[in-house]
């Protein structure tokens, strides 16, 4: 793809729906290799994760931090972006949304999910709040 208005094949492209401009897709884009992982609290008393999201294959309950023992535990949790090429085997378990075996791969990214209605702040959201919220010193 070498030279001045030089496009990508149209089999390399995405078009996403909200966008009104078509982008170059990444090799994990083209293949779809992703699995969607959350730090569970119940699933990590298994040493396990939630697996979310696999291959176009969506737990029903989405980025939800559910189920939890108590709601206290739904407050914030964390969710990664993994390509791995294991992705297949992890379809049947973001099917029901269920506790499995951390993916192999490497971490593309990494965000945190708040539960307001269990009392959930993300951090970076904390931290703009506190910093709203301080009283400059008048010297």
């Amino acid at each position: 793809l070498a030279g001045r208005g030089a496009e990508a094949p149209s089999f390399l492209q995405c078009r996403p729906e909200e966008s009104w401009f078509i982008r170059p897709c990444t090799y994990d884009m083209v293949f779809n290799n992703n699995v969607i992982w959350e730090e569970s609290p119940l699933c990590a008393k298994e040493g396990k994760v939630r697996i979310i999201y696999a291959k176009d294959v969506q737990a029903p309950q989405g980025m939800m931090n559910k189920p939890e023992e108590t709601v206290k535990l739904q407050k914030l949790h964390t969710y990664h972006r993994t390509f791995s090429l294991e992705a297949p085997m992890f379809m049947s378990l973001a099917a029901r949304g269920a506790c499995g075996p951390r993916p192999r791969g490497k971490v593309l990214d990494t965000w945190q999910v708040a539960q307001r209605d269990a009392g959930g702040v993300c951090e970076a959201e904390e931290k703009a709040e506190k910093e709203q919220n301080r009283t400059p010193l008048i010297p």
